[in-house]
């Protein structure tokens, strides 16, 4: 059976298109949307990601009301 929809907040799945480490953020490509969804080094489930892996994050709005990717983790 299909999934269900809880509270909205389905995992989505995307590839690291770029990461700067040194200033702690980088940016997702959303495998559906292709749209760039950015994170940062406090948003990873796991210890570190790489430019290339493919991950599963969940996404909120940030700060300043942009959207931002949250338990971003290789799946």
């Amino acid at each position: 059976g299909g999934g269900e929809v809880r509270s909205g907040l389905v995992p989505k799945t995307g590839i690291v298109k770029s990461f700067n480490y040194a200033k702690g953020f980088g940016f997702i490509a959303d495998s559906h949307s292709k749209s760039q969804i950015f994170f940062n080094t406090n948003s990873l489930r796991s210890g570190c990601v790489r430019v290339g892996d493919t991950v599963s994050y969940d996404v909120i709005t940030g700060p300043r009301g942009q959207p931002m990717a949250v338990s971003v983790g290789p799946i």
